[in-house]
């Protein structure tokens, strides 16, 4: 008689998405609201001194919370409904529609996700077709002959990928493309990490139309979406 055994693999834990986790956190706040009362601190001027000169601003006052009453003394909750019509305030459900829905289309909800979900099918595209990567193939073989323009042109394109669409850790998949190729020019793995994920970074941080950054910002500021500097800041660092 023959026995047979199972063998189960143990399923590893994964870290959930992050909407996910997003998602649990608003609806243990929502329930929060039902329960926890509604309180509040007093503010204070408070006055110092910069560069000899007297300035005040407005602090809280860290001893003065206080439970939110009514005039007959009892705690008040802004309760949060699961969901609403009508004039009531928006619920639980009705937050992913109002945030669709408000503001232009020049900026604030609307402007920024329409803006971040073309830019990153886009870049997905591009990714899924295999064109950076034949790309840099192709730069490779035509800089044959003459290295020195190599590093530069190489460094000027991921800047501009981290100024565009917000590249970073994708920059690491092309780096192990890049570093054997850095070896035998002579260079070590530190040039191949400057020229792919910190260039992406310098792009990041001088751009003027990432979406997950630059155009969030401007439409939580209000100011117009892709307004500012263009790509000054970007053109007099990544050069550099």
């Amino acid at each position: 008689m023959s026995v047979v055994t199972e063998s189960k693999t143990a399923r590893k834990w994964a870290m959930p998405d992050t909407l996910v986790i997003i998602f649990f956190v608003a609806i243990l706040t929502s329930i929060a609201t039902w329960v926890v009362p509604v309180g509040m601190f007093d503010s204070q001027e408070v006055q110092y001194q910069v560069d000899g000169q007297t300035k005040t601003r407005k602090v809280v006052d860290p001893h003065s919370f206080r439970i939110v009453t009514n005039e007959a003394g009892e705690a008040q909750y802004h309760r949060v409904q699961f969901f609403t019509t009508g004039d009531e305030r928006p619920g639980l459900m009705n937050f992913p529609f109002e945030g669709l829905t408000s503001g232009s289309k020049f900026g604030t909800a609307v402007g920024i996700i329409m803006f971040m979900l073309v830019i990153g099918g886009a870049f997905g595209i591009v990714m899924r077709t295999g064109t950076v990567d034949n790309g840099i193939l192709a730069l490779i073989r035509h800089t044959r002959g003459n290295e020195v323009l190599f590093i530069p042109v190489l460094f000027v394109l991921f800047s501009l990928g981290g100024a565009v669409f917000g590249m970073g850790e994708e920059a690491v998949a092309f780096a192990i493309i890049i570093a054997p190729l850095m070896v035998r020019l002579g260079y070590d793995s530190i040039t191949t990490v400057l020229v792919t994920y910190i260039a992406t970074q310098i792009g990041f941080a001088s751009s003027w139309m990432n979406p997950f950054c630059v155009v969030v910002a401007q439409g939580i500021a209000g100011v117009p979406v892709l307004s500012g500097s263009g790509c000054v800041l970007w053109s007099g660092l990544s050069p550099r």
